[in-house]
């Protein structure tokens, strides 16, 4: 058996114009992550681990924080099947009233609670991006995110085979699609499982590959463990955060 573990990457620039960056908060979030690394004695051979990115920056830089303090020594592999879905399309393209851009703009300028208003939005569209519905309207369709990431995890499952480990840094959707698929449940799931993954939480997955003949290639991945964060509680009420 091997273990999979899904990390959601540090907290993000959420408002800014570069959100893909992570915050302040989140390049120190890393580095609890990394401390959580090494206090569980997670192996650092290349020989027994792999360690896998979603080639988005905000996952390179929580990788790259971790780094600095778990001393894996091997090599790093980008796996563009683990980057998030297209947030502001989803936006843009899920609400009429934000065509053009600019609309949005004034909306925000007008609104007591920056945060909450653009929360708010999101969850609506995203509501709409998942029903599959309007698939014709988005650049990627959710039923086509909803594949990609669970491809991506069973071709690098299969491309590290002989490794006892592998890290993938990730971000909220690429996991909650993966745990759609893991735990037989419906996509409106989708929505509460992104709702409820922290920043720098960890998710593992046991491989079983000897059950895939019983169970279909579902059956090969175990839930292990779910949205693990008390490493980040430990540090502080602030470094709980989901954004």
């Amino acid at each position: 058996m091997g273990t999979i573990t899904l990390v959601r990457h540090s907290q993000a620039s959420f408002g800014d114009e570069d959100y893909d960056k992570l915050s302040e908060l989140g390049l120190a979030q890393s580095g609890v992550i990394g401390e959580a690394f090494k206090e569980r004695g997670f192996p650092t051979s290349e020989e027994l681990t792999a360690v896998v990115w979603g080639g988005q920056r905000r996952h390179k830089e929580t990788m790259d924080g971790v780094l600095k303090l778990w001393p894996y020594g091997g090599s790093t592999l980008e796996e563009k099947r683990f980057g998030e879905f297209d947030h502001m399309d989803i936006i843009f393209k899920g609400e009429d009233g934000f065509k053009p851009k600019a609309k949005m703009g004034i909306k925000l300028l007008f609104s007591k609670n920056k945060d909450k208003t653009i929360e708010k939005t999101f969850l609506k569209t995203l509501s709409r991006w998942v029903s599959g519905d309007f698939e014709e309207d988005y650049k990627e369709p959710f039923s086509k995110f909803h594949k990609r990431s669970w491809e991506g995890l069973v071709e690098t499952t299969e491309k590290f085979k002989e490794k006892k480990n592998i890290f993938i840094f990730t971000s909220g959707g690429v996991i909650a699609s993966i745990l759609l698929k893991v735990l037989n449940i419906k996509k409106e799931n989708f929505i509460p499982l992104v709702w409820s993954l922290y920043n720098g939480s960890l998710t593992q997955l046991t491989i079983r590959p000897t059950l895939k003949k019983d169970l279909s290639h579902e059956g090969t991945f175990f839930l292990s463990s779910l949205n693990e964060h008390h490493h980040m509680l430990g540090s502080g009420q602030e470094f709980l955060t989901n954004k």
